[in-house]
């Protein structure tokens, strides 16, 4: 049975406010049912928030992109949590933050990004898409279809074959949650595993043949069919797979990124692929994003979209049902966890 999120309500205690701002309103009423009466969740703008004299909430859950979050902090004196609804917390200035705010984030897509990944890289072995639309056009335009290994009196020879998961190796970089998932379905494939992280264990986790740190990356994907990216995005990830870094993957290799879009050079990244010196990429991030103030953009300000050998997504790997409802109980825990007399917050990035 999960933990209470919060204490009933004593007799003639005041309930205790949460604002919830922006794009994470869409929680608040699985917030306020899960809650109960001991918690009052608003629904406010940023801008509500700073235009009040002063707000008192004890909570503020928030959700990128969310500029100027920090400015939040002078208008709620009595601020105990601010809670990411991403596990990406880049847009939080961590140091600006005072020490009685604990700030926490969610972990709640692993699971989800972890099986986009397998199933993107099966796309390329497999070349189901391609082989699902040659197949219709062939039947459109009334032609007889042909099977791979053709048929007797064919004047064809075989079609190329297609590869398998299985032998290949992956390559991660940032192990943390979403890199463990990641690694657990590679090796259920019978794929090697390696990674490197900037901080790494003691001892080599178990789903993973070899661990290194981020100063052996140009090592790593030496050796890899694939390369994974799920790092989180801070001034010393910015860029790090460089064209320094593209120039060492093979030909054969597909870069995979599922983090944040910057943590890749966008230029290095567009010409490698366009010159075929690398097999392709699967990129989920990118570079721009739609804003209030520019609501139409297109994500880099190259055209991958042009390009044949790249799968794209729109941010949308770890949008899943399932982690939508994790996520509505990770932030709930950590709401009551504000009414304790020891809080016990899960996933603390500064406390």
């Amino acid at each position: 049975m999960d933990d209470p999120p919060a204490k009933r309500q004593r007799h003639g205690a005041p309930e205790l406010e949460v604002v919830v701002l922006n794009q994470a309103a869409r929680i608040a009423p699985a917030l306020q049912k899960r809650l109960g009466s001991a918690w009052r969740v608003r629904t406010l703008s940023l801008e509500e928030v700073l235009a009040e004299a002063a707000c008192s909430a004890a909570v503020a859950v928030v959700s990128p992109p969310l500029p100027r979050v920090n400015d939040l902090l002078p208008k709620m004196p009595g601020l105990r949590l601010l809670q990411s609804m991403s596990a990406g917390i880049e847009y939080i200035d961590l140091d600006a933050c005072p020490r009685s705010v604990t700030v926490c984030n969610t972990s709640t897509m692993d699971h989800a990004i972890a099986e986009h990944v397998i199933g993107s890289m099966l796309m390329f072995q497999a070349r189901i898409a391609e082989e699902d639309r040659g197949f219709r056009s062939a039947i459109r335009a009334e032609q007889s279809f042909v099977p791979p290994f053709r048929f007797a009196g064919c004047s064809l020879g075989p079609a190329p074959f297609h590869g398998e998961l299985g032998g290949k190796t992956m390559g991660i970089l940032g192990f943390g949650r979403i890199g463990n998932e990641i690694a657990k379905r590679a090796r259920a494939f019978n794929m090697r595993v390696l990674a490197v992280a900037q901080r790494p264990r003691d001892a080599m986790p178990d789903v993973l043949d070899w661990y290194g740190t981020v100063e052996e990356l140009k090592a790593m994907v030496k050796q890899c069919d694939f390369v994974v990216v799920c790092c989180s995005l801070n001034d010393a990830t910015k860029n790090m797979v460089s064209a320094d870094v593209l120039a060492c993957m093979r030909e054969d290799s597909v870069l995979i990124n599922v983090a944040r879009g910057p943590v890749v050079d966008e230029d290095a990244l567009f010409d490698v692929l366009q010159l075929k010196k690398i097999r392709g990429a699967i990129l989920d991030v990118w570079w721009k994003y739609p804003s209030k103030e520019e609501p139409v953009v297109l994500p880099s300000k190259h055209p991958y979209h042009e390009l044949d050998n790249v799968i794209m997504t729109p941010h949308s790997s770890g949008w899943t049902s399932e982690q939508e409802e994790r996520k509505v109980e990770q932030v709930a825990y950590n709401i009551g966890q504000v009414s304790q007399d020891q809080p016990g917050f899960r996933f603390v990035c500064k406390q």
